[in-house]
């Protein structure tokens, strides 16, 4: 029930009912965007080709229609005299391919999801402007590297890094490594070293152990980059009573056949406490 931060916003919940309503929203809605995925590529790919108007939707589908107008328009936009055109050669035309890259899908959404962030800015100004172009082709690939970066910022975790880095270089260290390479590396010996414990502290979400703070390697991994170890609960020993179960199994291996002489109505031993069983059993079991 704990306020958790959402598309920028932080979100809290009242009651089981709004967190049940709020996990069928987000399955409903990867389930939706499963769907919509083959879509989005095309959309995606006539975004790219400057096609994503209502106007020209219409006219290409007038086009797809032999529509005369529409065909007179096209020879007229196009520059082309129709003395120069010989429909015999039209089986000469070989239609060419273009294709959307899933990543840039998985980029626009990522994107979406980091619109509404405090550090979207920054985020966007870091890895567009500061790394270098191997930096760029990583976060290209992987755009989920966003999502922990963002977080970093947000969360000051980036300004420790990026000062060691400084550090780091001013006494020609880190040579041959890209801004990206560098970020997780000097990250990853922070992180083991404990040099976020006091932000997981200060943020009331930590133990001191670092627990939470995602990497950039996490994020190319999959993973989900916690640290935080299961909680464990010992089971309580039982009680020693050798004797006590001695008389319970013979007690349980004896045919229901009628009520023994003596005790209670509706005597239900598993329904007994030690010492009232005990009791019993010396008086009736012997």
């Amino acid at each position: 029930m704990a306020p958790f931060k959402a598309n920028g916003k932080d979100i809290a919940v009242n009651t089981v009912d709004d967190a049940i309503q709020l996990m069928q929203m987000g399955a409903n809605y990867s389930k939706k965007m499963a769907a919509l995925k083959p879509n989005l590529k095309f959309m995606k790919l006539l975004e790219n080709n400057g096609l994503l108007t209502e106007e020209k939707i219409g006219f290409l589908i007038d086009l797809q229609k032999k529509n005369p107008a529409a065909i007179n328009k096209l020879l007229k936009d196009s520059g082309i005299d129709p003395m120069d055109l010989d429909a015999e050669k039209a089986g000469e035309y070989k239609q060419s391919t273009y294709t959307v890259d899933d990543r840039e899908i998985e980029l626009d959404t990522v994107l979406d999801e980091l619109a509404g962030s405090p550090a979207y800015n920054r985020t966007l100004d870091v890895v567009s402007n500061k790394w270098d172009g191997p930096s760029k082709q990583v976060i290209a690939a992987n755009p989920q590297i966003l999502k922990v970066i963002n977080d970093h910022i947000e969360r000051g975790v980036y300004d420790i890094i990026s000062k060691k880095i400084e550090s780091e270089r001013v006494f020609g260290r880190l040579t041959g490594l890209s801004d990206f390479d560098a970020y997780r590396q000097v990250g990853d010996a922070i992180q083991a070293a404990g040099g976020f414990n006091h932000l997981a502290q200060a943020a009331g979400t930590g133990t001191g152990n670092g627990s939470g703070t995602s990497t950039p390697a996490a994020a190319t991994q999959g993973k989900a980059g916690s640290t935080t170890p299961p909680v464990i609960v010992a089971r309580k020993p039982k009680a020693d009573n050798g004797n006590l179960n001695d008389k319970r199994r013979a007690a349980g291996s004896t045919k229901p056949t009628s009520q023994t002489p003596g005790l209670p109505e509706g005597f239900n031993p598993l329904a007994m406490s030690d010492d009232e069983f005990q009791k019993v059993a010396n008086n009736h079991f012997r």
